[in-house]
């Protein structure tokens, strides 16, 4: 991800604007939705709310599935 990206991307998961995010950044808002519409591909989201939301789970370890292997039950020594 390059740092244009990045940026737009921590401002767009802060709640921004594209006319926000333009001035911080001193580009135009072309430039600005351009970059969303790649973050968005490349996140495979289909709108902003969803790209917010892969933001702030981006980094956090997904749980696994497995379970860890139980023990086999122990059986009792005949006599």
């Amino acid at each position: 991800m390059t740092s244009r990206q990045t940026a737009v991307l921590s401002l767009v998961a802060e709640g921004h604007d594209n006319a926000a995010i333009a001035r911080v950044l001193a580009c135009s808002q072309h430039t600005v939705k351009n970059v969303i519409y790649e973050l968005m591909a490349r996140l495979q989201v289909n709108n902003r709310a969803a790209t917010r939301v892969r933001r702030v789970t981006r980094g956090r370890p997904r749980r696994s599935p497995r379970r860890s292997p139980r023990p086999a039950p122990r059986r009792a020594a005949a006599s």
